[in-house]
């Protein structure tokens, strides 16, 4: 339970800085601070990498289910489009890392 309160005076630009720091985590004011002043300063993720991890994981997926229905020795008219949608989403995801 947290019941020590600290107050802090900020300018208008030390404030605005922090805003635009926590806003990258979605992390509260107190939080953002908190972590940050016991040295644990919240990664900060890039919207690019974020993009990329959702590409990502879909992809895995497609892999998993690929390689579920390889294990089985069960392959059918879906896997075709799935192996075609899962090297797309490869292609995609290239592209978007060097810029194309």
């Amino acid at each position: 339970m947290r019941k020590n309160f600290i107050n802090v005076r900020l300018n208008d630009d030390e404030l605005n800085t922090i805003d635009r720091y926590r806003m990258e985590t979605n992390l509260s004011r107190s939080a953002y601070m908190r972590e940050t002043a016991i040295g644990n300063p919240p990664r900060v993720i890039p919207s690019i990498n974020r993009d990329q991890w959702i590409e990502l994981s879909r992809l895995a997926s497609n892999i998993n289910q690929l390689a579920y229905e390889a294990h089985l020795g069960r392959f059918h008219s879906e896997t075709e489009g799935v192996i075609k949608d899962t090297l797309q989403i490869l292609r995609d995801v290239r592209n978007l890392l060097v810029g194309g």
